[in-house]
């Protein structure tokens, strides 16, 4: 593969100024939306990591606020967009179809056409496919102001300064959450914002309540830090000032690391550690670095998890050895819920209905004392509530934005190290996402998105971009 220098700052701005010219719209606005959208992404993991309906619905809210305020402003001074829909018209279309079927789940239907077996109530000629139509509702409008937000953060990523820049925001947002998550463990006596945890004491959260969601939340952020450190190793800054970036990525991933194995989660270690190693990987073969210094960077990192696992990772050291029946749970909880799939594979049960349908397929030997309000894995509990066929669309819409990030990373002679950050975390929340509920937390949501909205952003050529705001060729 081919070395390639990633920092040209001069380049960059003129580049840039002609994206500006050719799309009307001005940085000014987008800087103002750059801020607001990474302010709810630095903000949605402190209280309880947004996970409570009151919460989430205010980011919702909020988002769509936003949204609406941007698409008037350009509406109104008559610019384009900086990155439009028919640049992404299948993903697009894809998406639409999802909420589309979602809105349909809600609307009373024939029950000749949809059999509802056992659970089907038969008080009325026509029933709603979702049996549990608020829930349906709410994942409804949770999606959409996903949606947007998404859409949001590929305009502000357009610009290669600015993306780099909230690459580096995200990151530091996660190594303080991390940092957090430490001193509240070792230092704060292992509480949760000073009050007392009621779950999962003795293992880092930080402002999280489940310590897997939060390992998912800071592996997310471990490929961005080897990126960034690549990238630092070749600018061509003054050695002082080289060193000093250098010793602060390094210090970041080192606490992002450390929080990590104090969470004690397994697949989210495990995760973190198959994406830092694969974006170790592409990087060590795309900088141009002399080989001894490549080796010594590897080998560095393979003796750095083996300390941290040795010092932090007692919890996940432990739980590994001795932590078979919870997994034997588990396992019985993705048993019955792949029988519940099985007599509704096409249209499911109706988005956000796990909770409410599935205490009528938990049956022994899952203990009666604990609510199963989650599949916990995210694409069971997708097929669960929309059918193997719609369940299946936001994992082929994951995989397109993958596919665009790969190529970016392997083949891009300049833009690869955003897209490569970005397919870190997808490759984390992917990981992850196969046996827990990670991604239904909207803190690791909105951090995702944002992640993968500047690596799609990025993944676009700049003739194409030039082309799509009206310049016609490029700049």
């Amino acid at each position: 593969m081919e070395a390639v220098d990633l920092h040209r700052p001069d380049e960059d701005r003129r580049r840039n100024g002609a994206l500006r010219a050719a799309s009307g719209m001005p940085r000014r606005s987008n800087e103002i939306l750059a801020i607001l959208l990474v302010g709810i992404t630095v903000l949605a993991p402190l209280p309880l990591a947004s996970n409570r309906p009151q919460l989430w619905t205010i980011w919702s809210c909020l988002i769509g606020l936003i949204a609406a305020g941007y698409f008037v402003h350009s509406m109104v001074r008559n610019r384009n967009l900086r990155f439009s829909l028919t640049q992404l018209a299948l993903p697009a279309l894809i998406f639409g179809a999802f909420c589309l079927w979602l809105l349909l789940q809600v609307l009373p239907l024939p029950i000749s056409v949809f059999s509802l077996g056992q659970l089907q109530s038969n008080a009325s000629e026509f029933q709603a496919i979702s049996l549990n139509r608020n829930a349906t509702l709410l994942m409804l409008i949770r999606w959409i102001s996903y949606g947007l937000f998404f859409f949001l953060f590929l305009q502000v990523a357009v610009n290669r300064s600015r993306a780099h820049s909230i690459l580096q925001v995200l990151f530091a947002t996660v190594s303080g959450y991390a940092l957090l998550g430490l001193f509240m463990l070792t230092q704060w006596n292992d509480t949760l914002l000073g009050t007392e945890k009621w779950a999962y004491q003795g293992f880092a959260t930080s402002t999280f309540v489940n310590r897997n969601s939060f390992a998912t939340f800071l592996a997310m952020a471990l490929p961005a830090g080897i990126v960034l450190l690549f990238h630092r190793l070749q600018g061509h800054e003054t050695l002082p000032a080289k060193m000093t970036s250098v010793a602060l990525v390094v210090a970041g991933t080192l606490i992002i690391a450390a929080t990590l194995f104090a969470t004690g989660s397994r697949m989210g270690t495990f995760a973190g550690i198959a994406a830092t190693v694969f974006v170790l990987l592409v990087c060590t073969l795309r900088a141009g670095l002399p080989w001894w210094v490549k080796a010594a960077i590897m080998s560095a990192v393979g003796a750095m998890l083996v300390v941290f696992l040795v010092t932090f990772g007692e919890n996940l050291i432990d739980r590994l050895i001795f932590g078979e029946l919870g997994r034997e749970t588990r396992w019985i909880v993705f048993s019955q819920t792949l029988g519940a799939i099985a007599q509704r594979p096409w249209t499911g049960y109706g988005g956000g209905s796990f909770e409410w349908v599935f205490p009528f397929f938990g049956l022994p030997p899952l203990s009666p004392e604990f609510m199963w309000n989650k599949a916990h894995s995210t694409y069971l509990q997708l097929w669960f509530e929309l059918g193997l066929v719609v369940g299946s669309l936001p994992l082929i819409l994951c995989a397109m934005f993958a596919f665009r990030a790969i190529r970016a990373s392997v083949w891009s002679r300049r833009d690869w190290y955003v897209p490569l950050a970005g397919l870190g975390a997808l490759l984390v929340a992917a990981l992850h996402s196969t046996v827990d509920f990670s991604l239904e937390i909207p803190a690791n949501a909105y951090l995702l998105l944002a992640f993968l909205g500047c690596a799609v952003s990025a993944s676009i050529n700049n003739v194409d971009r030039a082309h799509a705001a009206g310049a016609g060729q490029a700049p």
